[in-house]
């Protein structure tokens, strides 16, 4: 991630820069890999908060999103999709097609989405909504699993499955 507004790819054997992406309108704040590290997502901040994916190994831009804060976009662990929570409401986009698969309306008052993450098995999303609830979704059909209650005046800021799945770890604001 930079502040100069460019993403550089490198060969992770020799430090070799391969391609340079430039001038993308503000810091990049986070960056993640999908689709068999044929898609590369840029969380880039003042540009709105947009998540953007760029095809590679050509680097040309073909997807915007609309995301509230850069926890709030995550590949699958197989990156064949990619989730994207905005104003309460997760979706779950294929980037092989270029199409969303699924929606799923998570809100209380157009409340901000907070986390998401991946089981590792790829079959449940967890969503979590500003102060208010976390929620683990079907990554199938975005059918409601389970609602999680967070403790009052609290605020999801991270979270992660256990490797088997079976567990889920939640670190609040405070």
């Amino acid at each position: 991630a930079s502040s100069d507004q460019t993403i550089r790819l490198r060969r992770a054997d020799s430090g070799t820069v391969v391609r340079e992406l430039r001038n993308l309108g503000g810091p990049i704040k986070a960056l993640s890999f999908g689709f068999g590290d044929h898609v590369l997502a840029a969380f880039i901040e003042p540009r709105g908060l947009k998540a953007q994916l760029w095809r590679l190994p050509e680097a040309s831009p073909f997807a915007d999103f609309d995301v509230d804060n850069r926890r709030t976009q995550s590949f699958s662990p197989d990156g064949a999709s990619y989730a994207v929570g905005h104003r309460g409401v997760v979706r779950l986009w294929d980037p092989r097609r270029s199409a969303y698969l699924w929606s799923t309306d998570l809100a209380v008052d157009n409340a901000e989405v907070g986390v998401i993450v991946f089981s590792p098995d790829g079959r449940t999303v967890l969503a979590s909504l500003a102060r208010k609830k976390a929620f683990l979704l079907s990554a199938a059909d975005g059918k409601i699993l389970r609602e999680l209650d967070l403790p009052a005046a609290s605020g999801l800021y991270t979270a992660a499955f256990s490797q088997d799945g079976r567990n889920v770890a939640l670190g609040d604001f405070g």
